[in-house]
């Protein structure tokens, strides 16, 4: 062999046991750093979940498992045993298949007893109602309502200077329907009741499509003094991305007086401005 045969060959093997140090240092690098790397067992979806799903139905079967993930991948939140999940509750969004679950993934199901679906403040009221003013065929558990009354208002003194007024307004915002006469865990209670469904519903509680309301207990008397001594309606909310305006009361002079000027309700609803006298 010459020299220079004999110094490639040298030049080559070198090289050869360079490249494996090489290799055997970033593998053992790569393992320490993979070792260092805190992880965390999370409880994940084995597959796509529908929203409204009862928790204790995907529990039993199988629609959760467990996996180790790195810890500074962890879903703030998220369940790290299966055994940690309420199963009285129900899915209250699309979940995908993989998804760290957490609590927020997750509402009170409308399988649920009415009694174990309120909370803390909250106190359950049921009303019959003619279909229209609950929105007969429309509500469903689950959705949002704000409540509208409307009464006339007169002093209680005989001889008051001021007349009787008739006013309307929103008495209470977003409140929860628990169940309805074709809707919830109440449904067979309900419909046998008050004669669910029926067009000749009356508006005394006696007849109509009746309603079970999540109402805070602090505006029960709102409710229960419109109810009483004036009339009644629902309006429904929007499912998502529900906005609210401003505190508004309507009287027939809001109502017929707006846009006119003094002068204009002087002659036409003298009634509506103030310190005129009327027999």
């Amino acid at each position: 062999m010459s020299y220079s045969v004999r110094n490639i060959v040298i030049a080559l093997i070198l090289a050869v046991v360079a490249a494996g140090l090489v290799i055997m240092y970033t593998s053992n690098v790569q393992h320490n750093a993979d070792k260092s790397i805190k992880t965390t067992t999370v409880v994940v979806s084995k597959g796509d979940i529908v929203a409204g799903t009862p928790l204790n139905t995907l529990v039993d079967g199988g629609a959760f498992t467990t996996r180790q993930v790195a810890t500074k991948d962890v879903v703030p939140g998220a369940y790290t045993s299966i055994k940690s999940l309420n199963t009285s509750l129900a899915t209250a969004t699309n979940l995908t298949a993989g998804a760290q679950v957490t609590p927020a993934m997750f509402s009170d199901s409308k399988d649920t007893a009415i009694v174990n679906q309120i909370h803390g403040t909250m106190r359950a009221v049921q009303m019959s109602f003619n279909a229209n003013r609950v929105l007969g065929g429309t509500l469903k558990a689950g959705d949002h309502v704000d409540i509208l009354g409307e009464t006339t208002i007169q002093a209680s003194a005989n001889n008051s200077k001021y007349t009787q007024e008739t006013v309307a307004g929103r008495i209470i915002t977003n409140v929860e329907v628990l169940s309805t006469y074709d809707t919830g865990v109440a449904t067979e209670p309900l419909t046998s009741a008050s004669g669910a469904n029926s067009a000749s519903g009356t508006d005394d509680g006696t007849g109509g499509d009746a309603v079970i309301l999540a109402v805070p207990q602090n505006l029960l008397p709102d409710l229960m003094l419109v109810r009483a001594n004036g009339e009644f309606w629902m309006a429904l909310r929007p499912s998502h991305g529900a906005q609210d305006t401003g505190i508004s009361l309507a009287t027939p002079c809001s109502i017929f007086g707006a846009g006119m000027t003094l002068a204009q309700l002087k002659n036409a609803l003298p009634i509506c401005v103030s310190g005129v006298k009327h027999s």
